[in-house]
């Protein structure tokens, strides 16, 4: 196998786990690789959906159980901040990540960024969240 197979491979099964996900009430990913000339390994994380839309992972499990370690509440999760003119949703924790424990979506790209504790709690100050 080569990586540019194992990349065509992934997109096709991505979709389709996308679309089982729809149809169960989960969110279905897939994680990080790793093949060789004979076969290929996916790992997968599956996730509830809840009806308002929410979505409970690992890292939201994580916050939750220690946001009191970052001056934060638990109903900080989903809170919506600003930080140099972007807009970001914070959606998790990463316990184990010393200077950025504290995980935010880019509300413009859909992307996943790392913060540290002073940058979410000044960010949800300005937002008037805290």
């Amino acid at each position: 196998m080569t990586r540019h197979e194992v990349r065509d491979v992934r997109a096709r099964i991505q979709q389709a786990l996308l679309d089982i996900g729809d149809e169960l009430g989960f969110e279905i990913s897939l994680g990080s690789a790793s093949f060789d000339n004979r076969g290929c390994t996916f790992k997968m994380e599956l996730s509830k959906v809840f009806e308002d839309g929410t979505v409970l992972t690992r890292e939201a499990m994580d916050f939750n159980a220690c946001c009191h370690l970052y001056g934060l509440k638990p109903e900080h999760l989903g809170q919506t901040f600003v930080v140099r003119g972007t807009e970001y949703r914070l959606t998790g924790a990463k316990p184990l990540s010393p200077k950025f424990p504290l995980l935010a979506e880019n509300l413009n790209t859909g992307k996943t960024f790392k913060f540290t504790a002073p940058g979410v709690q000044q960010g949800l100050k300005t937002a008037g969240a805290v």
